[in-house]
């Protein structure tokens, strides 16, 4: 053994030890202690796994050997020698080195599939879920185990670049519930409709007293940590809108067929790729509910919805609690900018009906123009105050005769006689129905904005040059500082787009980042 592999059987050792099995535990420390005899967690751990007390006295005599200062071992030796009884008559007892540790081969029955060998490469292989796994995927070729009879069995092959949405694999611990976890197996479902497909991930976790609880991630949903429940009430579930849950009845939200798409490590169910279920979601308040399906069997699961940090925290990824929290801090900055907009949006759409957006009236003026290419009426004196700003004229005519139109020219006169061209507006009226059925209206309003370079008196010229009438009155209104809703509310989306564009792939490297780092 090299030393990552003599740690790699040490960490078995342990876990074993810690689940409260001490034959396999003593298998991978013994095989520690031959390759490393100065290994003195081995030995520590071998010490609370052996049951007689002469072995027992050993381990932990070899343990102050290596580590005069282990208190802890100290205190247990001397526990062990105040509690040996007295012998009537001493019993000679082998030399030290003739007491040899076994290395201990499972039994049948109780621990069989705790060691075996993969049928297919021949690669050693563990369970950490005890008797209970049904279906173990071999880390060395992908290939899936059925556990269900007397010899494991090849019965398909799973993918082995396919890797989790996130960085959580067999092996890892976490503490949910105050109870330490191991994941020890994981799969991805493919769900699908007339419209859409879909995938999520599920990593299976057993508790330190055996208590199976499965962990899940959507890309939309994210994290629920499920654990399997009892109905309170038999259902169908191919039909049923919704079932009896403690509190009350949760709401079936989403029903779909789903089909196993990759796993690894350990199941405790018999199942290979392609093999389909059905199931369906369902909620009651922020508890949700699972219930998965198929011909023979229903189990029905309670979920608690888990934050990323929360998550995080439980596998103890300070790396990626960080970036979780950065992650959230994003999210909610992103849910009130959001709102924020929307609040401007509804405010703006209320000051257009209670304001109208027109501004301070400057002058108000109602002549007739007559057609000339000569003569135009003048309006002015006006006085305008507020460069920079926007203002508008607009034109009202009166009525036209039927199939009539008229076209009014605009411009604009400084105190130093200059003169600008500002807009022409055209008038119509052709109300009636033509010969094809067809219903026409008039137009007889028209408007302009500007702004102005600098304040002053301006005179405003408005002459009719081309028309189909001889005179058309018209109604004139200046206005300035007006606020142009139309274009304000398009400002407006332009700046929620971009911000969302901004907080959308602040998000996507954040988590992009926390990823590859994890990796």
């Amino acid at each position: 053994m090299d030393e990552q592999q003599i740690n790699e059987t040490l960490q078995k050792g342990i876990r074993a030890a810690r689940r409260g099995r001490p034959e396999p535990a003593q298998h991978f420390l013994s095989q520690v202690i031959q390759v490393d005899p100065n290994n003195e967690e081995a030995w520590l751990w071998l010490s609370r796994v052996v049951e007689d007390p002469l072995q027992r006295t050993e381990c932990l005599q070899k343990v102050l050997a290596i580590n005069p200062n282990n208190h802890w071992a100290a205190e247990q030796l001397a526990e062990l020698q105040a509690a040996a009884p007295t012998p009537a008559a001493e019993t000679p007892q082998p030399a030290a080195e003739e007491r040899k540790y076994k290395r201990l081969q499972p039994k049948s029955g109780e621990i069989k599939l705790e060691l075996l060998q993969c049928p297919h490469c021949g690669g050693n292989l563990d369970l950490r879920g005890g008797a209970d796994i049904k279906t173990l995927v071999c880390s060395y070729c992908s290939s899936v185990l059925d556990l269900t009879s007397e010899q494991a069995a090849v019965i398909g092959q799973s993918e082995k670049r396919v890797r989790p949405m996130m960085p959580i694999e067999p092996g890892m611990e976490a503490t949910f519930k105050d109870e330490v976890h191991q994941v020890i197996g994981w799969i991805r479902y493919e769900g699908w409709d007339d419209e859409d497909r879909w995938r999520w991930d599920e990593w299976l976790l057993v508790s330190a007293a055996g208590q199976y609880r499965w962990l899940s991630y959507d890309p939309e949903e994210g994290f629920i940590l499920n654990e399997k429940i009892q109905p309170l009430a038999p259902f169908d579930p191919r039909t049923a809108s919704s079932i009896q849950v403690p509190g009350g009845a949760a709401r079936v939200t989403e029903r779909a067929p789903a089909r196993i798409i990759a796993l690894k490590g350990e199941l405790t169910w018999q199942c290979k790729i392609g093999d389909q279920l059905a199931y369906f979601d369902a909620r009651r308040g922020s508890v949700a509910y699972s219930v998965e399906y198929t011909q023979d069997e229903v189990e029905l699961y309670q979920g608690q919805p888990l934050t990323d940090v929360e998550v995080w925290t439980a596998f103890g990824r300070q790396d990626l609690m960080k970036k979780a929290g950065e992650t959230a801090v994003w999210n909610r900055a992103f849910a009130i900018l959001a709102a924020f907009s929307v609040l401007l949006v509804i405010f703006s759409c209320l000051g257009a009906v209670f304001t109208g957006f027109t501004g301070e009236l400057v002058t108000e003026e109602q002549f007739q123009l007559v057609k000339s290419e000569e003569q135009f009426q003048t309006i002015g004196p006006i006085n305008l105050t507020q460069a920079g700003k926007v203002h508008q004229i607009q034109l009202q005519a009166g009525s036209l005769p039927v199939n009539t139109w008229a076209v009014v020219e605009v411009s604009a006169r400084d105190s130093d006689e200059n003169e600008y061209y500002l807009f022409s507006g055209e008038f119509w009226d052709e109300e009636g129905r033509d010969s094809d059925g067809y219903w026409h209206e008039n137009d007889l309003n028209a408007d302009y904005v500007f702004k102005l370079e600098n304040p002053g008196e301006y005179y405003l010229d408005l002459s009719m040059a081309e028309a189909t009438v001889d005179s058309l009155s018209v109604s004139v209104k200046i206005y300035q500082g007006v606020w142009l809703a139309r274009y304000f509310i398009i400002y407006l989306v332009i700046i929620t787009v971009l911000v969302f564009v901004f907080f959308g792939l602040s998000n996507r490297r954040l988590v992009g980042s926390a990823l590859v780092k994890s990796k």
